[in-house]
């Protein structure tokens, strides 16, 4: 993603989606953050020999493997979006919170849950790895597999969440469903914040689409 500097006759943004996903948003995001005991700014690590390969002056990524101890490059957005849901007064330690996980979305809703001491159900497709259900139980989720893939996982949980009245924490998107998956994206700003400098490339996965929005 090159920066307006690189290509000053581009605007890659508007006015109206920084205010939706901006600065701001992201000091808000952090200063949550900065109130848990285990948050420390992730290190920034250089790799040298990929620069000179790639012919770049320096090449360097963000790791995430220490973060809040999840071990989880997407720690923030699950666990900053249960934040806000109490925030705003959409749900408290009475709640059930539900999602759907292939991976490591729902270690982060885990552990926000687990903060505030509220239930959590997570729906697992069964194509993902015992191991990573096992660590979701370590978190107090329970787990429930449904269905051979992602999206399968992913109508369960909605389906549960609409039949139960629980608290759906999707990193998915849809008509009548934005203000959940927008402060996951919200949460995964505290990265870019934590830069000392702005970068003039980001290369990030795009999965769902949650942190590369």
């Amino acid at each position: 993603m090159s920066t307006s500097r690189l290509n000053p006759a581009r605007t890659p943004y508007t006015a109206r989606d920084r205010a939706l996903i901006g600065v701001e948003h992201a000091r808000q995001a952090r200063a949550h953050f900065e109130t848990h005991r285990r948050y420390r700014p992730t290190p920034l690590r250089r790799l040298p020999a990929l620069a000179r390969a790639a012919g770049a002056g320096t090449v360097s990524v963000k790791d995430e493997s220490g973060r809040l101890g999840l071990g989880s490059f997407k720690a923030l957005g699950g666990a900053y979006a249960v934040h806000r849901l109490v925030q705003r007064g959409q749900a408290d330690a009475s709640t059930t919170f539900v999602c759907a996980s292939a991976g490591n979305h729902g270690l982060s809703v885990a552990a926000g849950v687990r903060e505030i001491g509220g239930t959590f159900v997570v729906y697992l497709g069964h194509d993902v790895p015992e191991p990573f259900a096992d660590r979701l139980r370590a978190l107090g989720a329970e787990v429930r597999r449904r269905g051979g893939d992602y999206d399968q996982s992913m109508f369960a949980a909605l389906q549960a969440a609409d039949d139960n009245g629980w608290q759906l924490v999707s990193d998915s998107s849809w008509d009548g469903y934005t203000a959940v998956p927008l402060d996951v994206m919200r949460g995964y700003t505290v990265l870019f914040d934590e830069l000392a400098e702005a970068p003039t490339h980001v290369f990030v996965q795009a999965g769902v689409g949650g942190l590369a929005a």
